[in-house]
């Protein structure tokens, strides 16, 4: 039980930094990063564009990856170009900048979470619809979280304005990324067994 609490814990966490902090936070920090960087409505909805893109074009190769080199392979790479992407909004200099970093962070959160939902299944299949939802409530937490962290950010950090932000979220994301590195294991049958194929494109799809 405490294993189970272990990886339900570091799982929301990672759900709530890689997935609500680093492909959600966008919209909130989206109006100051415009006024900062002269970015015109056209720019900034590219921006957005490339965000979700990135996530698009991973999310589906994912699954092939996990089947090539383990889901906590294909998990903590995802965290790393998401720990990558945020640190590269931190020093945003002009458009195509941001607009690789926001690439690199929607793939990355796509490469953790498909990954980490095949871990859940393969490593509670009893309690599977608990984990899942317990897993996934992290998108909105992180949402949520996102919504309240910004402005009082912006508020502590006015030297660094919307670029602390950022950098507040790749330093939590860096710490969950260690935390996930260190307790989640990869179960010796998800190479084996192709079931959990099905499972994660249908929460995919739901997604």
């Amino acid at each position: 039980m405490k294993n189970y609490w272990v990886f339900v814990i570091t799982g929301m966490l990672l759900i709530v930094t890689t997935t609500g902090f680093g492909r959600r936070a966008y919209g909130v920090i989206l109006p100051f990063m415009q006024e900062g960087m002269n970015f015109t409505t056209t720019q900034s909805g590219y921006l957005g564009t490339m965000l979700f893109l990135g996530y698009l074009l991973t999310v589906g190769i994912s699954g092939v990856l996990t089947t090539h080199i383990g889901a906590k392979n294909v998990l903590l790479a995802g965290g790393a170009c998401v720990i990558l992407g945020l640190i590269g909004l931190v020093f945003v200099a002009n458009f195509w900048w941001a607009a690789i970093t926001l690439f690199l962070a929607g793939a990355g959160s796509a490469l953790v979470y498909t990954p980490l939902l095949s871990i859940a299944i393969n490593l509670y299949p009893k309690k599977r619809g608990t984990v899942m939802g317990l897993l996934m409530s992290g998108a909105g937490i992180g949402m949520l979280l996102s919504c309240l962290m910004v402005p009082f950010l912006l508020h502590q950090l006015p030297e660094l304005g919307w670029r602390g932000a950022w950098l507040i979220f790749a330093v939590l994301t860096l710490i969950v990324v260690l935390l996930a590195f260190c307790t989640i294991k990869q179960p010796s049958s998800i190479q084996k067994n192709n079931v959990w194929r099905r499972h994660v494109i249908y929460y995919k799809v739901g997604q």
